[in-house]
């Protein structure tokens, strides 16, 4: 067998050392390949490159002609998608085919500039779609080879922004894959083509499924968090109330914005996860969490204090289900670090709510606010603006 054009490292995981790594258990053995890529697929301006990691597994695949199913892999470490992509298992062992898992870039441990990757515009500006798509293109081109697998079909795979790229990436390399099965991806999520009201409405949805009095309580508790935001008594039994572990992040009233969008997003992401069995995708989390966070919040009645009791405790069954989480931080991890700044980008996905068809505080989706956000958070954030040079 040829040797695998650019791959610096092989390394085999057998199902038990996997289990000593604390990794759910992939129903298969794997290699990691670390695939040397160009940081810029697109000029010849710069030739820095950097190892993306890519997990394949050949178990069941049939060789020359059998299918390769490829996962074009999405904001976050590789392993989660791999360790919770089950159709895909599942299919490759009647259908005989390859799978892989490829590493986005600039998640993971698939960083360009190493520890640097985020610190400057020049370093995280190769973050975009155009330039993950070619990783993938290249990963495709050089398995073929490695594996003289010229005749086999490959299908991507992707799920949310996953979904996209594996949409994306058949749009864009035809000639490299017959087909793609995009799940749960919002390629149409964009201004111009989608009412911004419906992302919300679907969430709400899923919580009212399992009681009318959830969202309800849901929904009446943004006017009593904005309420004892507006002074620093109510803000400090804020802090007290959500175990926040840096008592400043609420010293000013604008603070307490922070707080609203990390309560707001685990209700987002309870209606992502919420599967009828135990998962660890994005956090550890019960069957069905929503309805164990609607456990908490069944007296759309309650007092104040009782109320921001419950909200908290239905918001730890997304970020904190596990007890092992000490306290509240708003600190963005490595998948919102790199996503965020998707977001300010290319990804410019609208939503919008009204607190009256969804259960949230009403939410104006405008396109100049959010440039406005992006140019503070990163430009002047990051380069000072016209600070420059000052102390």
């Amino acid at each position: 067998m040829k040797p695998f054009l650019m791959t610096i490292v092989l390394v085999i995981l057998s199902s038990l050392t996997r289990e000593c790594l604390g990794i759910t258990p992939i129903p298969a053995n794997i290699t990691i390949i670390y695939h040397r890529q160009p940081v810029d697929h697109f000029s010849f301006s710069k030739g820095d490159s950097f190892l993306q990691r890519v997990i394949i597994s050949t178990d069941n695949w049939g060789g020359n002609g059998s299918p390769i199913f490829f996962y074009t892999g999405n904001e976050g470490d590789i392993f989660m998608f791999a360790n919770n992509t089950g159709f895909m298992w599942d299919n490759c062992k009647d259908m005989k085919g390859m799978v892989v898992f490829a590493e986005h870039r600039y998640y993971g441990v698939s960083l360009p500039y190493g520890n640097e990757s985020f610190s400057s515009v020049e370093k995280v500006g190769y973050l975009t779609t155009e330039q993950a798509l070619a990783d993938f293109a290249l990963n495709i081109e050089q398995l073929k080879v490695h594996y003289n697998a010229s005749k086999s079909p490959v299908i991507v795979f992707g799920g949310s922004y996953g979904g996209m790229l594996a949409a994306w990436f058949r749009m864009k390399y035809p000639h490299l894959a017959i087909g793609a099965l995009a799940a749960s991806a919002p390629i149409l999520q964009f201004p111009g083509i989608y009412n911004c009201s419906l992302y919300y409405q679907v969430v709400t949805k899923d919580f009212a499924g399992y009681s009318d009095s959830c969202p309800e309580s849901i929904r009446r508790s943004w006017g009593i968090i904005r309420d004892k935001g507006k002074t620093q008594e109510g803000r400090n039994c804020l802090n007290e109330r959500f175990a926040i572990c840096d008592k400043d992040h609420l010293k000013e009233e604008n603070h307490v914005d922070k707080l609203i969008i990390y309560i707001r997003s685990a209700y987002e992401s309870l209606s992502m996860t919420d599967y009828p069995n135990a998962a660890d995708f994005l956090q550890p989390l019960p069957p069905y969490p929503i309805k164990e966070a609607c456990r908490f919040l069944s007296d759309s009645n309650a007092d104040e204090e009782t109320l921001l009791g419950n909200i908290y405790s239905a918001v730890s069954v997304f970020y904190n289900y596990s007890g092992q989480v000490p306290c509240t931080s708003f600190t963005p991890n490595e998948m919102d670090r790199g996503w965020n700044i998707q977001a300010c980008s290319e990804m410019i996905m609208p939503i919008c709510a009204n607190g009256e068809t969804d259960m949230f505080e009403p939410i104006n989706f405008d396109l100049k606010n959010l440039s406005d956000y992006c140019f503070k958070e990163y430009a002047i954030r990051e380069w000072g603006g016209r600070n420059l040079g000052t102390t």
